[in-house]
């Protein structure tokens, strides 16, 4: 198991863990718009009666005013007033100079009534509602998030105009106040969503959102690779468990005492496995002559040329030349493990202690 590969990774995620840790915190401390939002919704105009043909003798009067001789007509408008916003307006967010509250254009509201709310304490505090022909002035509440209470209007307006809210007032933290219309199904959609903020939030959204994806991406593919991990983990202490008894009963019934030579084979038979002894044999088992002749030749080159040599691309270089620097760094890799000596020439007592090792496993196999 590559071990190396596998703390690659965790420092990788890690990495990127800390990048997102970074992104998360100016994300909150200077991006998120930890604000109250007002939203003034109109969710409903209903005629109150519908006359189609008018006669003249017929009259329909409200507070004393002809409403058919006018061309007025008369509707209940269901206003919402919500708060979407992350926290809460408190009382001493209000501007007493300026209160809050709204009006319908070329409409004159003749009363207004609570009919729902999302708490008691509004209807409680919603009895001091005043208003008049022009507009509805509510009383500085406490309206804490997603909190709200719709007003049940009853308004006289022409009939050709359209209703249209327009909120008034100050809170602090508010800059605007938002506008909807449900009764047109117009909605505060996604896409609004989505566009919401300056180009700086925008930008920062699209990083904070491609690292945090990237983290879960990283993180999936984390959780899925722990089993295949924790398999080969195993697998590697079972067969290295393995080896160490192998070793102790080679040991233990060698016929003569054990050499520096044997030991070097054992530990690295330890620490590399099998695959240490198929190399090993297949090297011993090629033309040793030419891979030295080759290695010696390579080694001869100026140390300039030796460094280049190793970002040499072996796609572009004859197949002799291959060969040649393929076997160069074969020989230095047995050279560092101390298999060959220093000039690359085979040692016979690390060579015998080898095939005596071999024999041993192939025969206890």
């Amino acid at each position: 198991m590559n071990f190396s590969k596998i703390k690659n990774s965790i420092l990788t995620i890690s990495f990127f863990s800390f990048l997102i840790s970074i992104g998360y915190i100016i994300y909150i401390e200077f991006i998120k718009d930890d604000r109250p939002k007002l939203y003034f919704d109109i969710q409903s105009v209903v005629n109150v009666f519908d006359i189609t043909n008018k006669l003249d003798d017929l009259k329909v009067l409200y507070q004393n005013i002809d409403i058919l001789k006018e061309n007025k007509k008369l509707f209940i408008v269901n206003v919402k007033i919500h708060n979407k916003g992350t926290t809460s307006i408190l009382l001493e967010d209000y501007d007493t100079e300026f209160p809050i509250g709204f009006s319908l254009n070329n409409s004159n509201i003749l009363s207004v009534n609570v009919i729902e709310s999302s708490s008691e304490y509004f209807s409680q505090k919603l009895l001091k509602i005043t208003s008049d022909l022009n507009k509805v002035i509510l009383p500085n509440i406490i309206i804490d998030p997603d909190n709200y209470l719709i007003l049940s209007l009853i308004v006289l307006k022409d009939e050709e105009s359209e209703i249209t809210i327009n909120p008034f007032g100050k809170i602090a933290k508010i800059n605007n106040f938002l506008v909807e219309n449900t009764y047109k199904n117009v909605e505060y959609s996604f896409w609004n969503d989505l566009n919401e903020g300056n180009i700086f939030i925008k930008f920062s959204r699209l990083i904070y959102y491609f690292f945090l994806f990237l983290m879960i991406f990283l993180t999936i593919i984390f959780i899925i690779a722990i089993p295949f991990i924790v398999v080969d983990t195993i697998k590697e202490l079972v067969s290295k468990y393995s080896r160490q008894n192998q070793i102790k009963k080679y040991l233990k019934f060698m016929p003569y005492n054990n050499s520096p030579s044997d030991e070097l084979i054992v530990n690295l038979y330890e620490k590399e496995g099998s695959q240490f002894l198929e190399d090993l044999k297949e090297f011993f088992n090629n033309d040793y002559q030419k891979i030295l002749t080759d290695y010696q030749e390579v080694k001869s080159l100026d140390d300039i040329k030796k460094e280049q040599s190793k970002n040499i691309d072996t796609e572009k270089l004859k197949l002799e030349e291959d060969i040649k620097y393929k076997n160069y760094y074969k020989i230095n890799r047995l050279i560092s493990k101390k298999i060959l000596d220093d000039s690359g020439k085979i040692n016979d007592d690390v060579k015998n202690a080898f095939n005596n090792f071999r024999e041993y496993l192939f025969k206890e196999s």
